[in-house]
């Protein structure tokens, strides 16, 4: 009977202790995983989205605006309705004012200007048109003067300006020869030297010089004779001077 007891005793002993030791395992396991659940708790808790975050969320639209910015700036530029009515404008000025040029090279002083062909190498072209004599202060028979400042002067160039526009103080170089009873050529530059003119005139009697026809000339083929005569004058000064008796 002992015997037996002890052994009951044994097999309950150790069903405790196996308990215990099961216990000890689930504590354990138990005390594991609620560490874990914390731990998991804590990562969540810390690693929630940048937008609960009012700095990230500034440099966020920040970004955003920049990014916005740069799309826009990239867009072509398309014209506003003012610009395109100014380039329009501009565009109609531009070609009205080409329209005055040209009808100014073909008419004058109200008078359609008609061309003429000329077989001279430096005429640029020629023109004629119904212009009327002048008029004329001058009285009686007519001759021709070549005396700068007389009145048939006066009246001759102030026909040439009618021709061509150039008034009378900006006429450079200007040569007038005879062309034929009554009738003269004057030749002359403009005051910028980079127009010339040959211009034909008739006299009219007792109504004045009238233009029948102008040349405009790739140069003034009269312009040597002014430089020729510079050199004579030169030449005749240098002679005054060295015939001139020595004075000590």
């Amino acid at each position: 009977m002992p015997h037996d007891y002890d052994y009951h005793f044994s097999r309950t002993n150790t069903r405790q202790t196996k308990r215990k030791k099961n216990k000890k395992w689930i504590f354990l396991l138990c005390g594991v995983a609620v560490s874990l659940v914390v731990v998991f708790f804590v990562i969540l808790v810390f690693n929630q989205p940048a937008k609960d975050q009012p700095v990230a969320s500034d440099e966020s639209t920040e970004t955003g605006a920049n990014e916005k910015t740069e799309t826009t700036s990239s867009k072509p530029e398309v014209p506003t309705k003012e610009e395109t009515n100014q380039d329009t404008s501009e565009d109609s000025e531009a070609i009205a004012d080409t329209a005055d040029e040209t009808d100014g090279a073909n008419s004058q002083g109200g008078l359609e200007l008609t061309e003429v062909e000329s077989n001279e190498e430096i005429v640029k072209d020629a023109y004629t048109a119904d212009w009327e004599p002048i008029g004329t202060s001058q009285e009686g028979s007519h001759q021709i003067s070549w005396e700068q400042g007389s009145t048939d002067w006066q009246e001759m160039l102030q026909a040439a300006k009618i021709a061509t526009g150039v008034a009378l103080d900006e006429m450079n170089y200007l040569w007038v020869s005879g062309n034929g009873e009554q009738k003269v050529i004057a030749t002359f530059s403009d005051r910028s030297i980079t127009n010339h003119y040959r211009v034909y005139l008739s006299w009219v009697e007792n109504e004045g010089w009238q233009p029948t026809r102008v040349d405009r000339l790739t140069e003034n083929d009269q312009k040597h004779r002014f430089e020729a005569a510079k050199d004579d004058q030169q030449t005749n000064d240098s002679s005054a001077n060295e015939d001139s008796p020595n004075v000590e």
